[in-house]
Formats: structure tokens, C-alpha cells, sequence
């Protein structure tokens, strides 16, 4: 199967949503497919399977065609990416056949070359933007590239208020928030002050747009053990993975280094715990009926341009993590 799969990787992988459409409505819902992808930052890595696009690697096989590539093998509505930076961005909407359109600003800073970004990918034949904006986890959200006192790195928010459109065979309309975060790489205090300043500004943006639908996603760099995530889950937010698969075990790992299935988390005294540390939240308090976790799953996969591919490359050195759920209409 190895072998076969990779005399397929020269041909180019075109963006179709095959017979998703018949699959969108189910029990009188939605379904909706979330993808939470730290797609690591362009500046970052120089090694033939780590450098966004390598001159000496056929570009089927480029870390760049893996992003995409991934993405088409999941066809989701919503993709929260962290990290990149402004021709990343450019890339992986041109990758994608243009499918997709995004939003999201930067973080600013005194070097263009680690502007980086919590963009939103949505897909423009299913959701129309109706309003969307940024801010900075810090006391002064409002300034770019300001931080909490004591932060490694400033950390951008992306937010997204999008409308159903209609699509054949699929009836009523929905209005979700979706918001893409990264939080602190190295602080647990800060950490803890930026999940609980998105609690706050969340709920504002839920009151402000009239959104009871709402998903957080986001690299945490810590895992369910830390306040961060659990502050979240007081204050009602479902976890999609774990509501769907039960308690986080041991190697349960999103950030892998590059190095997959193999790779040895150094724990969480240096931020590198070994369970996941990407997540999906699930808005689940309020009045209506919330919205149930279909299937929430991490994609291990390797890949080049036609899918995925055993000799291919890992598209980030964070797992995708890719969760269905069904909106109640």
C-alpha cells in the first residue's frame, strides 16, 4: 500500500468536495468540520522536510504541499491555524484552489520575518464572514505586539462571526463564533491570565454578535493538567476530543518536533507535556439546544500533494487536530 501510494505522489491533488454535501445534514443539524493547525512559521526550519519550501525537494513533496494537502483530506469548514505569516497565508489559499478565504491580522513587531498570525480559513461556498477582528492577549488587547508582563512572545486572537449559506439539500441557518488562539510557549501564569482573559472577551463577542454557537481553537502549549484548560472547562466550554474519546492518555501528544510517533515530550515543567495541547472547544452552556461532538480525532498522517503518503513529510511540527459537530438548526 506504501509503495502505491507513493507512485501516486506526483499528481497534483485538486480541491472537490466529493459527497461531503450529502453528509452536512443529519437529525435535523448541521454538520461542521473544525480544524485546529499550528502550521509552524515559514523562518523557522531549513531542513529538506521542515522548511516550508525547500528549492531542493520536488515541491509535491514540500512541506508547504503537506499543509495543503492535509487540509484537503479533511475538507473543513473552519481551519484555526497559528504561526503563520502573511505569504504563508497567501500559499495555502493558493494551495487550496482558493476554496477558502481567511482572516486574521498580525502581531506586529519591530521584524517582518515573525509577524505572526492566528488566521481563520473558512469555506466561502458554505459561510459568508459578517464580522471578524483581532486582539492581543494583554492588558491593552487593542495594541499590537503588546503582551502581559513577564510574556515569552506577544500572542495574537483571531475572532470570525460567519452565516450559513445555503448549499443543495442542506435547510436552515446558523450563525457561529469561531476564534483561533496561541497561547504562551513557555509561562504558566501567563497562561493562565490569557484563558481567562478569553473567557471574558469571548462571552462579550457571544452577547455582542448574538452568536449561541461558538468554538475556541487554539495551541495551548500546555495540556488539560494546567489552570489554563481547566479554568475553560469551569466556566462551561466542552473539550470536542475529550467529550468524544474520554480522558487524555499518556502519549496523547500534539507537538511532535518533526519527529511523529517517536518523539519523547520533555515535560511539563518546560511546557512539553506528554497530551495533546492543541484543543476544540465547544461553547455548551446557555439557553437552546448545544451542539453535540460528532467524531474528534488527531491526524498522524504524513503526506505529499495527493494525500496522504507514508514516504511523505509532516505537514507541522503540531498534529491537526480535526473535530465534527452537529449544529443544532
Amino acid at each position: 500500500m506504501a509503495a502505491q501510494m507513493a507512485s501516486n505522489a506526483t499528481q497534483p491533488r485538486t480541491f472537490t468536495e466529493g459527497g461531503r454535501q450529502q453528509q452536512q445534514q443529519q437529525g435535523g443539524g448541521r454538520q461542521v468540520t473544525l480544524m485546529q493547525f499550528n502550521a509552524r512559521t515559514g523562518f523557522a526550519d531549513w531542513g529538506l522536510q521542515t522548511m516550508w519550501r525547500h528549492l531542493l525537494v520536488p515541491f509535491n513533496r514540500t512541506r508547504r504541499a503537506a499543509v495543503a494537502a492535509c487540509v484537503h483530506e479533511h475538507l473543513p469548514d473552519f481551519v484555526a491555524s497559528q504561526e503563520g505569516l502573511s505569504w504563508q497565508l497567501r500559499h495555502m489559499a493558493s494551495d487550496l484552489d482558493h476554496a477558502y478565504a481567511f482572516v486574521g491580522g498580525f502581531r506586529g513587531g519591530p521584524t517582518w520575518y515573525n509577524d505572526e498570525s492566528s488566521a481563520i480559513f473558512y469555506r466561502k461556498s458554505s459561510w459568508n464572514l459578517e464580522a471578524s477582528g483581532d486582539f492581543m492577549l494583554s492588558p491593552t488587547p487593542e495594541v499590537r505586539y503588546s503582551s502581559y508582563p513577564g510574556a515569552s512572545y506577544p500572542m495574537i486572537t483571531t475572532w470570525a462571526v460567519l452565516a450559513s449559506l445555503p448549499v443543495d439539500g442542506i435547510e436552515g441557518h446558523v450563525r457561529v463564533l469561531i476564534v483561533s488562539t496561541h497561547l504562551d510557549p513557555y509561562v504558566p501564569a501567563i497562561r493562565a491570565a490569557s484563558a481567562e482573559q478569553l473567557r471574558q472577551t469571548v462571552a462579550e463577542l457571544r452577547q455582542t454578535h448574538s452568536c449561541q454557537q461558538a468554538f475556541l481553537l487554539g495551541d495551548f502549549n500546555s495540556d488539560f493538567e494546567e489552570s489554563a484548560w481547566q479554568l475553560l472547562k469551569q466556566a462551561g466550554w466542552v473539550d470536542s476530543w475529550e467529550a468524544q474519546n474520554g480522558a487524555y492518555p499518556a502519549g496523547s501528544f500534539t507537538y511532535h518536533a518533526f519527529q511523529g510517533p517517536s518523539y519523547k515530550p520533555e515535560g511539563p515543567q518546560v511546557s512539553d507535556p506528554n497530551h495533546a495541547i492543541d484543543f476544540i472547544w465547544l461553547w455548551g452552556e446557555g439557553p437552546g439546544p448545544a451542539p453535540s461532538v460528532v467524531s474528534s480525532k488527531v491526524d498522524h498522517q504524513r503526506y505529499t500533494s495527493s494525500g496522504p503518503c507514508a514516504s511523505g513529510v509532516l505537514p507541522s511540527d503540531h498534529y491537526a487536530l480535526v473535530t465534527e459537530v452537529l449544529l443544532p438548526l
